[in-house]
């Protein structure tokens, strides 16, 4: 089974993808220990929805995410 959630890191020149996760409470509570280490803004993306959430080092995942440099959706 292909995990169905990207976590992202976001710098200053981009987004830089750090794993997968197979739901959005594991990629929530994978950001808490990434942010423990590396304190920063991360971008969990569903695969299948295109939904984007901004997790906060609290854990908290806001609602989907508009990003910039993100096209139209369809």
């Amino acid at each position: 089974m292909v995990p169905q959630f990207d976590i992202f890191r976001v710098e200053e020149n981009g987004l830089r993808w750090v794993e997968s996760a197979s739901s959005l409470a594991a990629a929530t509570a994978r950001v808490c220990e990434l942010a423990a280490h590396s304190m920063g803004e991360y971008l969990v993306v569903d695969q299948r929805t295109g939904e984007k959430y901004a997790i906060a080092a609290d854990g908290v995942a806001g609602p989907p995410a508009s990003w910039p440099n993100e096209g139209p959706r369809p």
